[in-house]
């Protein structure tokens, strides 16, 4: 009889930690359309397969042979007579990764001293790697200045490579360094005020920028002079270009600590000419796994891609610095309404598929019929949800603000029902009007139809997320002979019974 379940712990690549015995209750694996999906399931806490349950171990669900679905364990409870578990969609690791890593790189040599004075020259001072005063660790650089208004200084040379990848026209590199000058014995400044000194050359020596910040007799003394340190910043910065960092030293005696100059790395696409945007979506998913040219801490998750061209043409960057978390990176991409995104699996595969212009087919030989292959429904109404007017408003703020709209007063009997949003992450100005009749295709129809089918139903793994099918119910006031969308479904290991979530299309 169709319709056998079983629940196999296993590593990323499929490789098997063993089986959780029958007397494991599997609960409701589910799918969402460009969404996680979900599982979770009991076992008796003495059972010789709940140890198998760990987290950093998956789930799969194999159904009459064919493993259906495949997630992470994200939650475990172990009670007296009952253990508790619960796992996620393959989405859900990018739910946990973000853009960039813990902490940027120190282009500079030995920028906190820790190791003396290796990659640093001198000029007109006197120098030690001293521990009198320090911001952190256990050295600072003790500079002691020789003349007035002299060129006294500590120097390193950066030759640059470029940090973002694909590399834009040019990086932007951030010098920051922290100054304690000592009043005993102070005189006055070095060179033209000069504190915290750099210049950009590129590949042939020519001189593109100086930038200093100003080391005078305001400057605050016998303390860190400044609570976040001095910094300056660099733009346009190509590889094979140069920075030379200087620190100078007033006539009199100072300490610098936590020099660092760092990039601000991002990842780029299209910066020169706009991409394919399924090609943007594969960059991300590689990037979460350091397989993109950066080296980043982020594990592979074996998960490869399918990401057939689309022909809509993108330029996006994101930078490091703000650390934008990547699943919201990607469903920025897709709830633009561009394409649909899904998990190909088989035993020993996980595959992020994109699918253009949208994920699955219309199923109209697959009509959902009360009576027929619907077993029971649910149809639901949503007048929070519901309007008739959408206004998607633009970056800014004041009369010159871009917005989008769309409207259709006839829905509702002329009832005129607004909403007002701000536009998602993402979206482009010219984007602002297609956004907000998306927007007010839902809002017109809040409808949701939830039919559960018969058991062993024919339509189990050919009814999936994505596809559009004829529904027709007549039951009561209902009358609906319309075709609705799933954006989700589940089936009942206990009765094999499915479940489909579907909205109007």
């Amino acid at each position: 009889m169709a319709g056998v379940y079983q629940a196999f712990v296993v590593d990323m690549d499929g490789s098997q930690f063993g089986e959780l015995s029958t007397d494991s209750k599997i609960g409701q694996p589910t799918w969402e359309l460009n969404g996680l999906g979900a599982l979770s399931g009991t076992i008796p806490t003495t059972d010789p397969t709940a140890g198998l349950l760990q987290f950093g171990r998956e789930i799969q669900i194999w159904r009459d042979g064919t493993v259906i679905w495949w997630g992470p364990i994200v939650r475990l409870e172990v009670k007296l007579w009952e253990t508790t578990w619960q796992a996620a969609g393959l989405g859900w690791y990018f739910k946990r990764r973000f853009l960039g890593k813990a902490d940027r790189t120190n282009l500079l040599v030995d920028g906190d001293f820790e190791s003396g004075e290796t990659g640093w020259t001198f000029n007109n001072v006197t120098h030690s790697a001293d521990t009198t005063h320090v911001v952190e660790g256990t050295h600072a650089l003790k500079l002691t200045g020789l003349t007035t208004e002299g060129e006294n200084w500590a120097k390193q040379i950066y030759t640059h490579v470029a940090a973002s990848f694909p590399p834009p026209v040019g990086d932007f590199l951030t010098l920051n360094a922290w100054l304690w000058v000592a009043s005993s014995g102070y005189v006055a400044p070095a060179l033209g005020l000069r504190g915290l000194y750099a210049e950009h050359r590129n590949a042939g020596g020519e001189l593109l920028d100086l930038q200093f910040t100003v080391l005078d007799d305001d400057t605050p003394q016998d303390q860190w002079a400044n609570g976040t340190g001095f910094e300056v910043g660099l733009v346009n910065v190509n590889s094979g270009d140069t920075i030379e960092v200087r620190l100078y030293a007033p006539h009199g005696s100072c300490w610098w600590d936590l020099a660092t100059l760092t990039a601000m790395e991002s990842l780029s696409f299209g910066y020169a000419a706009p991409v394919d945007l399924a090609d943007i979506i594969e960059g991300i998913v590689l990037y979460a796994q350091d397989r993109f040219g950066f080296t980043h801490g982020k594990s592979d998750l074996l998960i490869d891609t399918d990401c057939p061209a689309t022909s809509i043409l993108l330029s996006r960057t994101w930078q490091f610095v703000e650390h934008r978390n990547i699943a919201d990176v990607l469903n920025e991409l897709v709830n633009s309404g561009q394409l649909d995104m899904s998990f190909v699996i088989t035993d020993t595969t996980r595959t992020l598929t994109t699918h253009c212009p949208r994920k699955g087919s219309y199923k109209s030989g697959d009509t959902l019929e009360l009576d027929t292959n619907i077993a029971g429904f649910t149809w639901s109404w949503d007048g929070e949800a519901a309007a008739t007017n959408v206004v998607v408003t633009g970056p800014g703020d004041g009369p010159d603000r871009p917005e989008g709209g769309a409207s259709d007063p006839s829905v509702f009997g002329g009832v005129t029902l607004e909403i007002v949003v701000s536009a998602p992450d993402g979206v482009t100005i010219g984007e602002l009007d297609t956004t907000a009749a998306e927007m007010l295709r839902v809002a017109a129809r809040p409808e949701i139809v939830e039919a559960t089918g018969y058991p062993h139903s024919t339509l189990i793994g050919d009814l999936v997320e994505g596809d559009t099918v004829p529904v027709h119910i007549v039951h009561g006031p209902l009358d609906i002979t319309v075709d609705y969308r799933v954006v989700k479904w589940g089936l009942n290991p206990d009765t094999d019974q499915p479940t489909w979530t579907l909205n109007p299309i």
